[in-house]
């Protein structure tokens, strides 16, 4: 029961770190908003839409569904190392080794809360996205299963 109490812990000890940097998601939403515009508007893509056999309007939601996938695998590659690093750095890794909870366990919490936060980033990402290019995608079962399979493995 402590070791469930530490995970969820640390799952909302990372959900307030993000909401609390309000800076950092400001930044980093203009910086996708500026990619995601490149992409769109120099027409990088237009070779992937004569592979799939659609038009040029038709696209832009793969594009986007791309994105997001490559969003959340470098956001969890890169985050996770980082945090446990920065941890380290701090002096606050040795106490989640010698913590009641598996340390597996605390990393899952953490995990589990940046998923949260990278969910809620990317659902203004989209609605931006809608808003100023047009650009909208269906969520599926299929879409969200390999989605899920994607982070599992990350």
């Amino acid at each position: 029961m402590k070791a469930l109490r530490a995970a969820t812990a640390e799952m909302i000890r990372e959900i307030q770190e993000s909401w609390y940097y309000k800076a950092n998601f400001l930044s980093e939403l203009m910086i996708d908003i500026i990619i995601f515009g490149m992409i769109i508007f120099l027409g990088g893509y237009s070779d992937m839409g004569a592979a799939y056999g659609v038009t040029r309007t038709e696209t832009r939601p793969l594009v986007l569904l791309g994105y997001l996938f490559w969003y959340y695998s470098a956001s969890a590659l890169s985050v996770m190392g980082n945090d446990i690093s920065i941890e380290a750095a701090r002096g606050i890794l040795e106490h989640k080794f010698t913590s009641v909870a598996p340390p597996a366990l605390l990393l899952a919490g953490k995990a589990i809360g940046h998923v949260v936060t990278t969910t809620a980033f990317i659902l203004v990402i989209c609605g931006v996205f809608f808003l100023l290019f047009r650009v909208s995608i269906d969520v599926t079962a299929g879409a969200l299963a390999a989605l899920s399979l994607t982070l599992v493995g990350m």
